[in-house]
């Protein structure tokens, strides 16, 4: 983050100076997000809900940290990757149980009942229903404010 804060204020001073056009290599985006589990993957639904719940993982030693903060990385999360495992689906279904909507399955998988649930969340809410969790809906979520 530090970095694209830096290369923003250097891009508009050398703007200001003298109209330059800037360009940045790839090698300076943003990081990727951290990888959970010692061989670099995602953690099981399992260990999430273990952590989630306030214990610790040897399988999963960052994922306390990444529970700490829960930034909102970009996609929206829909029911168009309902078949792969996404530990922020998890996330959220383990979010949506703990304030009380449900029924829903917490696996990690975002299908119908995930959606449908999400669309109540947002309806009560006052949020756009749509039953995608994009970043009004995250930050609603996770007590972070509206967007």
């Amino acid at each position: 983050m530090r970095a694209r804060v830096g290369m923003s204020a250097m891009a508009l001073g050398l703007s200001l100076l003298g109209g330059a056009v800037v360009e940045f290599p790839a090698a300076t985006a943003a990081p990727a997000a951290p990888a959970h589990t010692k061989s670099g993957k995602q953690c099981p639904a399992k260990q999430v809900k273990k952590v989630w719940r306030g214990g610790t993982s040897k399988q999963c030693p960052n994922l306390p940290d990444e529970l700490d903060h829960l930034f909102y990385q970009g996609p929206q999360y829909t029911t168009a990757l309902r078949r792969k495992y996404r530990e922020r689906t998890l996330f959220i279904q383990l979010r949506l149980h703990d304030l009380g909507y449900g029924p829903i399955v917490r696996d990690g998988y975002y299908g119908t009942q995930t959606k449908d649930v999400v669309k109540r969340y947002q309806r009560r809410k006052g949020l756009v229903v749509d039953g995608k969790v994009g970043l009004q809906t995250w930050k609603s979520l996770f007590g972070l404010g509206r967007a």
